[in-house]
């Protein structure tokens, strides 16, 4: 229902804002406590997700993105091409970190490499 209200005009959400309405309305309309809410909040998941981000930020600031984007631009220049590379690449890091690591760290790769080859990266995985 959040996503269907997006489309009107001044209620465009994305998913994190629309778990936070929505979580927020439960609690405000008595279907669920304050308590349960906040005992439903993963602290785990928070500090990796927040970890996760700082690594994405360090590699980004040093230079690994740009690395292997220069690296992956000298074998793949196609859709195709992109699509095989974030295939095998995310199934070999996979083999060392997890899938979440893997997702979050190929993401903002997967992104500049289809910016720098003037691609939609929405398109890529629909061949």
């Amino acid at each position: 229902m959040g996503f269907g209200l997006g489309y009107l005009p001044g209620l465009r959400m994305n998913r994190a804002a629309v778990a936070i309405v929505g979580s927020a309305l439960a609690v405000a309309l008595g279907i669920l406590n304050l308590k349960t809410a906040w005992e439903a909040i993963d602290p785990g998941t928070i500090v990796f997700l927040l970890g996760m981000t700082i690594v994405n930020s360090a590699l980004g600031s040093s230079g690994f993105f740009q690395l292997a984007l220069e690296f992956l631009t000298r074998f793949t220049r196609s859709p195709f091409g992109i699509m095989v590379a974030v295939t095998f690449g995310s199934g070999i890091l996979s083999a060392f970190f997890l899938n979440d690591t893997t997702a979050i760290l190929l993401a903002p790769l997967t992104l500049s490499l289809t910016r720098s080859l003037s691609l939609n990266p929405i398109l890529i995985f629909w061949l």
